[in-house]
């Protein structure tokens, strides 16, 4: 049995290395500062949000003495699907958007005696639960949620469009 001495060399190099990570991007500071001027606002971190509102609805319906919902993927890709037609549409399109998410939910007639859908514009995670009350429907104990950039036109501060699909 013959061994290239280079392929022992390789291995062993290859199984003492430490795997690294790749470099990280880092653009030229011209670049960054030109980047940061055309973009008045950080985009909000959508799935922060969707975390914070999923928390916030379940802490409103533990103070109400209702159960918590709980995330159903199913229900989350309509939800997602409905927040991107909302940021498409824009404000105003409210009830088109609702009609939308009612009739792709209807897909789980099987999987659920009943399913909500709730459209909402908020400046804030916060606000937004005051505006959702179909989450606090005792009955209702599955959640699907999305949260995009408020549809144009946009408040002077911003703002986040909501959606939720819910099931019971």
């Amino acid at each position: 049995m013959r061994v290239s001495l280079t392929g022992l060399l390789l291995a062993g190099a290859c199984a003492s290395s430490p795997v690294l990570p790749p470099p990280a991007f880092e653009p030229a500071p011209q670049q960054a500062e030109r980047s940061a001027a055309s973009q008045p606002k950080a985009p909000v971190a959508t799935w922060e949000a969707e975390v914070a509102l999923f928390q916030a609805l379940n802490r409103e319906r533990l103070a109400r003495r209702l159960p918590p919902l709980r995330i159903d993927r199913g229900l989350s890709l309509i939800a997602q699907s409905t927040a991107g037609e909302y940021r498409r549409l824009g404000r105003g399109a409210e009830a088109r958007v609702l009609t939308a998410a009612d009739r792709d939910l209807q897909a789980f007639a099987l999987t659920f005696e009943r399913t909500l859908s709730a459209v909402a514009f908020a400046e804030r995670v916060d606000d937004a639960v005051a505006t959702l009350e179909a989450a606090l429907d005792p009955a209702m104990r599955w959640v699907g949620i999305a949260v995009v950039q408020a549809p144009p036109p946009v408040g002077p501060r911003g703002g986040l469009g909501v959606v939720l699909t819910l099931g019971q």
